[in-house]
């Protein structure tokens, strides 16, 4: 609690006053992500950045922590890059030293949201198996929410904005699908000859 106090106290005089001395002791950091959300969809890379909250502190000792194995692929000084493999809350940490040798540290939580499942099932009608016929053929969506978008291409051509589809031509079929949160997955082309 006395850190905390002392914190505002600094952070109230700093701003109250044209004087920075009583300030000098305390090491405040501050994380920042490059897009300044704290969310991100599975399989995005994004940055972080630590700086001192004052803004003129020189950092120069650094180091990076999280828990999740492989969750922090690069780091260089102040500037980590992450790479949102694992859906799920993730914690990461910054210690930092500035040039007066005071030392601080800091945490963010990140969230990495699941991207929706992207199979496509493929289904003949009773009347398209019973003349044997190639088409017309049901393509669906494996994983259908309300809440999601939809996107079908043929040949890398829009088609329709449904979970299912009617194929009746030959071609390349692919699925878009997108979740409320904005993750977008790919099915593997589907190849109907």
């Amino acid at each position: 609690m006395k850190k905390t106090f002392i914190t505002i106290y600094c952070f109230l005089v700093f701003y109250a006053l044209p004087v920075n001395a009583l300030c000098t002791d305390e090491l405040v950091l501050i994380l920042e992500t490059s897009s300044g959300e704290t969310r991100f969809c599975q399989g995005s890379s994004f940055s972080i950045t630590a700086r001192g909250f004052h803004g003129d502190e020189v950092l120069v000792g650094h180091r990076w922590e999280s828990p999740t194995e492989g969750l922090i692929a690069r780091t260089e000084g102040p500037y980590a890059l992450i790479e949102a493999r694992e859906a799920g809350a993730h914690k990461i940490t910054y210690y930092g030293t500035d040039d007066q040798g005071n030392h601080a540290s800091i945490s963010i939580t990140i969230e990495v949201l699941p991207n929706p499942i992207s199979e496509i099932e493929i289904s003949k009608s009773f009347f398209t198996r019973l003349f044997n016929r190639d088409f017309p053929q049901k393509l669906q969506s494996l994983q259908q929410q309300e809440d999601y978008q939809y996107a079908w291409y043929l040949n890398n051509e829009w088609m329709a904005h449904t979970a299912t589809f009617r194929a009746n031509q030959p071609g390349r079929y692919r699925l878009v699908i997108t979740s409320s949160q904005g993750c977008r997955s790919y099915s593997q082309p589907l190849t109907i000859p």
